[in-house]
């Protein structure tokens, strides 16, 4: 078990039979094919919900994405918000047992890290950065930020610590958003880290949710 740090539901590491994926034998490269074909075939990008009310802000915007993953969310941001400056696309991309039991190996997350690389690379825009959310986020001003998109870590400890640690970072007015509102940890971070803004949280497509700083 050495190579899974969390389980994203409840901070605790699983056992290798709690996994219900059924690509679990593949590797690498075959695995990897598979979450693919499964997120285009879907039109799954977890963020593209958000686009319409980003592109409502004004001026040359500064953005960030906590958790790239593939860099699907991060590719449509630059491809369909014409006035983004710069995007921060921030993973560390460590090993994990997902909420759903699926092992995310080593192996796995170099193939899905290479391929993000080539996927996102290819924009002038975006600054990749493969520090974790923890350690980036001193590294960013209070108020620099235009929108974040926080689709990291999903246990409870961590989703509350990016959400206090990367609300200062964005400006009044600004886009603050994650994912996966559907999980119980996540619910209750939103609402023990934006206390009384949490009130205001609206929700899109594909899980995402955002307030406006």
């Amino acid at each position: 078990m050495s190579d899974f740090i969390i389980d994203t539901t409840n901070g605790l590491m699983r056992e290798g039979n709690a996994c219900r994926d059924p690509y679990d034998h593949l590797g690498a490269i075959e695995w990897v094919d598979k979450q693919i074909e499964f997120a285009e075939r879907e039109n799954f990008v977890s963020g593209i919900g958000l686009i319409p009310f980003i592109k409502e802000l004004q001026g040359d915007l500064v953005g960030c994405e906590i958790g790239v993953c593939h860099g699907f969310t991060t590719e449509a941001f630059a491809n369909s918000i014409p006035n983004i400056k710069k995007l921060y696309a921030i993973d560390n991309y460590p090993a994990y047992v997902d909420w759903d039991g699926t092992r995310i190996t080593r192996e796995r997350q170099d193939e899905i890290k290479r391929r993000c690389f080539e996927r996102i690379s290819k924009f002038p825009c975006i600054e990749i950065s493969y520090d974790s959310s923890d350690e980036f986020h001193s590294k960013l001003e209070d108020n620099s930020l235009d929108f974040i998109f926080v689709d990291g870590d999903h246990s409870y400890n961590a989703a509350y610590k990016d959400f206090v640690n990367y609300l200062p970072k964005v400006k009044k007015g600004g886009v603050f958003a994650g994912h996966d509102i559907y999980l119980n940890s996540v619910q209750q971070a939103i609402k023990d880290a934006l206390g009384e803004k949490a009130r205001e949280v609206r929700t899109v497509e594909n899980n995402a949710w955002f307030i406006i700083v």
